[in-house]
């Protein structure tokens, strides 16, 4: 198979993954609707989102604001690097750039804490070029084709949480979804002159509403439990002021554990399920959506000190399955991390730093080109950068 033969056919597999939503799709993670970050805070991905339900910073627990003990800020930048591979064909590369979740959270005596975040639910953000042979009149033309996608989901959350005692809490949160996705498809020739090129673009929003609720509790020092759930009313898709399509926002419940009885370490895990299948109206017949798992264990380790600076050592393992299938097929995805917390300040700020190894696997998938079905692998390398504040 020549080069220009092989990279047109790849051209065709990553272009024609999911139809469905749009006439290209750059990758296996960012199916369908997006790629679920997970809403986990740079200490979640670090831990391979096993603190997730204990973690005030991720915006999963609506009971966890009452963990920090004062006022907070925070933000989160995560970019990934992501290439996919079809064996005897080649590979694509890209880069995508996220800020995946922010907030504030306010401590009012010793019994009340209120919380507000922002975080990416679904992120749509990719890119794909190629060029292409494409016969005008008489003449033999090479064009470039640039298909673009940009947006995502956001989850806007207000939580409320009350400890009823010192050592149980339990919260309540609203959501708020909210977002765009905008496609842009662009084919220009080298020729301007003679062949115009062509632009086509579209836009679509989304919005939803939710509820959710929690709760933690610590047992004899060495336990913490934390169990949450969210469902949700009707999440509909909108071109200007004309409703496209509507359905209903996925449950999601998950519990976590930490045990603390080992000197400086503590150990996590946590499992969570999201009913991803109610989003299926929201698309066409083309979109297959999954409900998934998501299961992850992880330890937070004390590492070396620096002056009066207590480094934090963190390694995690994850394994779900996301929740937009790439024709028809599910796609899985591993991952290991690791990371290190760093305070900036004494008991005022900490900067957390995560990096996780990720492989997604659809299996065979069959596309244009490829008759007998091609197993397309994809890999990726996030990184996670989070800072929190106490003023």
């Amino acid at each position: 198979m020549s080069r220009t033969v092989r990279h047109f056919a790849l051209a065709c597999l990553v272009c024609t993954l999911a139809p469905g939503v749009a006439a290209g799709q750059g990758n296996l993670g960012t199916q369908g609707f997006g790629y679920p970050p997970g809403q986990l805070s740079a200490r979640g991905l670090a831990t391979g989102g096993a603190v997730g339900e204990i973690d005030p910073q991720s915006a999963i627990n609506p009971a966890t604001p009452m963990l920090w003990g004062a006022t907070v800020l925070f933000g989160q930048y995560d970019p990934e690097f992501r290439r996919v591979d079809v064996p005897g064909t080649g590979s694509a590369r890209t880069m995508i750039a996220r800020f995946p979740g922010a907030g504030v959270s306010f401590l009012f005596g010793s019994r009340v804490a209120a919380g507000l975040n922002v975080s990416t639910w679904l992120d749509r953000t990719w890119s794909t070029q190629f060029d292409y042979e494409q016969v005008i009149g008489t003449d033999t033309v090479t064009g470039t084709n640039v298909i673009t996608s940009e947006g995502s989901i956001s989850d806007l959350r207000v939580a409320l949480a009350y400890a009823i005692t010192p050592r149980i809490s339990f919260g309540l949160g609203g959501h708020f979804f909210t977002g765009e996705n905008r496609f842009i498809h662009q084919q220009t020739f080298p020729d301007t002159v003679r062949f115009s090129g062509m632009l086509e673009t579209s836009n679509v929003t989304y919005g939803g509403i939710g509820i959710s609720a929690g709760f933690e509790a610590r047992i004899r020092r060495i336990w913490q439990i934390a169990a949450s759930a969210r469902t949700g009313g009707d999440i509909t898709s909108q071109s200007g002021d004309t409703t496209l399509t509507t359905a209903r926002v996925p449950l999601r419940y998950g519990a976590g554990v930490t045990y603390f009885g080992l000197q400086g370490a503590q150990l996590s895990a946590r499992a969570a399920f999201e009913e991803w299948s109610s989003l299926q109206p929201l698309g066409s017949d083309d979109v297959t959506a999954f409900d998934s798992w998501d299961f992850g264990i992880g330890a937070d380790v004390t590492g070396p000190r620096i002056g009066r600076r207590l480094i934090m050592v963190r390694l995690g393992a994850r394994h779900r399955t996301l929740p937009f299938g790439a024709r028809g097929q599910k796609v899985e995805e591993t991952s290991f991390s690791g990371g290190l917390g760093i305070p900036i300040s004494v008991d005022r700020a900490m900067l957390d730093f995560g990096i996780a190894r990720a492989t997604r696997d659809a299996g065979s998938v069959t596309a244009p080109g490829f008759p007998g079905g091609v197993d397309v692998g994809e890999s990726a390398y996030i990184l996670s950068f989070g800072i929190r504040v106490r003023p």
